[in-house]
């Protein structure tokens, strides 16, 4: 009864509008990740229709080319003043009050927008707090929550006042449930994988001879930003710390850093070097979307080196954890909350977050024990057919059926 009533409720609208106030396209994740959600809502069958802000890019391809996805929604592009690569704001670095400025700009732009184009049973979505907030007394709106920021704490009531939530861990449930949130206003919906990227997974050897690394040395791989808006950390200097620890254990051992940005990158390879271990490091750098897997793939071990704070703990729901189980390799992964959502002991071996010397001890054992990294790989890549793109947008598609359908049991 209930998805009778779902699916007739999308058959009358239809229609979800994702405002998102980001630079789009972008090689950060959160880019990638609103891309995947509109293509796998209109495989849905949803109209979609992507509202973003015209900034200043670098990356000089449209949307579909750059994320290798169809043009199957719509992107609406509204005018900012994007002052971000101004000289005087780089200088004085007052990138605070660009974003002040350019956010003004798009929440006024919005209301005109949302005036114009949305009609009654259009679905409203969005990830940022301010287009919440902005519109929160609308009763077709659905928040998705990342995280709870020191503004978002100083309006608690804005969450009850939404349609509906959608958070990527349970402790974020938990929290939000603590702001007066009915349970049934909740949504857990972690990130997510494309598995046609992973339908015919290399060998290691294969995948090195693709990109020319010529080496038969075990190979522990972080593939993934190395920092967030150059703040907060990734753990890979914990991860670079482990592994000058084993490398005085056994010399036949690598380890690959893929990702940007160039800052965080150029800061990593200094610290190899006071390590003493930067020839014993590929740093790959930024590497287009495409190759991702396939570095990933070039791996023996996979690393998810995050620290203990409370964004690592709590709140992330990184997607190379999910890439990197669709790849059938072994996982080592901080022992954190966030992260035990989607692993347990059958599907990685966890290591003490912010703790270089365990990272190492449990690396080493991986090291010596190739059944077990196989045994790993195996029951990840099985346990990660459930965290599709797919699986999440149907996941998310019934809960904001149910949220607009007043009275609704289902």
């Amino acid at each position: 009864m209930g998805a009778r009533i779902r699916k007739e409720y999308f058959r009358m609208t239809r229609r979800l509008f994702y405002i998102a106030p980001a630079r789009m396209p972008t090689d950060k994740a959160h880019g990638y990740q609103i891309a995947k959600m509109c293509e796998a809502w209109s495989a849905c069958g949803i109209e979609v229709h992507l509202v973003v802000p015209r900034r200043n890019n670098l990356i000089d391809r449209d949307l579909f080319e750059y994320y290798g996805i169809p043009r199957t929604f719509t992107v609406h592009y509204v005018h900012v003043t994007d002052a971000f690569q101004n000289s005087i704001v780089r200088r004085f670095h007052l990138s605070l009050l660009a974003y002040a400025i350019l956010m003004q700009g798009f929440l006024s732009a919005l209301r005109k927008f949302v005036t114009v184009h949305m009609h009654e049973g259009d679905i409203l979505y969005t990830r940022a707090w301010e287009v919440a907030w902005l519109f929160r007394a609308r009763r077709n709106l659905i928040w998705e929550v990342h995280e709870i920021t020191r503004l978002q704490r100083l309006t608690p009531r804005l969450y009850a006042r939404v349609a509906g939530i959608v958070v990527l861990t349970s402790s974020l449930r938990d929290i939000v449930l603590a702001y007066g949130v009915p349970p049934g206003r909740i949504l857990v919906a972690p990130d997510a994988v494309d598995m046609r990227l992973f339908l015919d997974p290399s060998s290691v050897s294969e995948a090195r001879r693709r990109l020319g690394i010529f080496s038969d040395h075990i190979a522990i791989g972080y593939v993934g930003r190395l920092s967030l808006h150059g703040k907060k950390e990734k753990g890979v200097s914990d991860l670079l710390a482990a592994f000058a620890l084993l490398r005085s254990w056994r010399r036949d051992i690598v380890l690959v850093i893929v990702g940007g940005p160039p800052s965080a990158l150029a800061r990593y390879q200094a610290l190899a070097r006071a390590l003493g271990v930067f020839d014993s490091v590929v740093f790959a750098g930024h590497v287009p979307r495409a190759d991702v897997p396939l570095w990933i793939m070039a791996c023996d071990i996979l690393a998810i080196p995050l620290p203990k704070t409370p964004f690592s703990s709590w709140y992330t729901s990184p997607l190379k954890l999910f890439e990197y189980m669709a790849s059938g390799r072994p996982i080592i992964a901080s022992d954190l909350p966030s992260l035990r959502d989607i692993l347990d002991e059958r599907t990685a071996i966890f290591a003490p977050a912010s703790d270089p010397s365990g990272l190492a001890h449990v690396s080493m054992r991986l090291i010596l024990d190739p059944l077990l990294r196989e045994r790993l790989g195996r029951a990840a890549r099985n346990a990660v057919l459930r965290h599709t793109w797919d699986a999440r947008a149907i996941a998310i598609s019934h809960f904001m059926a149910r949220m607009m359908i007043p009275n609704s049991s289902i």
